[in-house]
């Protein structure tokens, strides 16, 4: 297999076209509710990185009802909830934090793919570990639970916020094998988890 070395500016012009793209949405009630949830569920021991990446966009719903469901598992695509949404759409996340925030574009993601190896089969007897170990200096990196592909946003990786008259139901991967569905009521501190699955 070939082993490329990255380019010695990857990770600068990667944190300047970040910058640029974070740039072009912010949403100071969504940008708040985003922080919240992911210093809630992010671990201090991957503190280690360099940078903080996120993926480019999380799914946002927006519904005209309360959410009362806290028995099982939420599906977006649910009937009951399609008929009461009011508005969708994506939201570029941010984060306040004195770390760079990178955005997992996909020709980064193919870059380091290949750095990486592993891809070729889901076994990933074609890993190069010195370039993982060398990328690990930088950002947070997972191998998929089923072979063949990478995880680099950072964790938690928050996919969807449904935003109801009582609170928001959050949809997150928080390690690189399972992930919880949780509820956040207005006016409290609560985190309910309402269901929570593993690969």
């Amino acid at each position: 297999m070939l082993v490329f070395p990255l380019k010695a500016n990857f990770f600068s012009e990667w944190q300047e076209q970040s910058e640029k793209y974070g740039s072009l949405h912010k949403n100071a009630v969504i940008d708040s509710l985003y922080q919240i949830v992911f210093l809630h569920y992010y671990y201090p021991d991957t503190n280690k990185y360099t940078y903080f990446v996120l993926p480019m966009s999380v799914e946002i719903n927006i519904y005209n009802r309360n959410f009362n469901d806290t028995t099982g598992r939420y599906s977006l695509s649910d009937l009951k909830y399609k008929l009461m949404l009011a508005s969708k759409g994506n939201y570029i996340p941010h984060l306040d934090t004195h770390k760079p925030v990178l955005y997992l574009f996909d020709n980064k993601y193919k870059t380091l793919s290949e750095y990486l190896g592993g891809i070729s089969s889901d076994v990933g007897d074609d890993i190069i570990y010195d370039n993982v170990h060398d990328l690990e200096q930088h950002i947070e990196v997972n191998y998929g639970h089923w072979g063949g592909y990478w995880h680099f946003e950072s964790m938690p990786i928050i996919e969807a916020l449904c935003i109801f008259n009582n609170g928001v139901l959050v949809f997150l991967r928080d390690t690189w094998n399972s992930g919880i569905d949780v509820f956040i009521p207005y006016g409290t501190n609560e985190f309910i988890e309402v269901s929570n699955w593993i690969e």
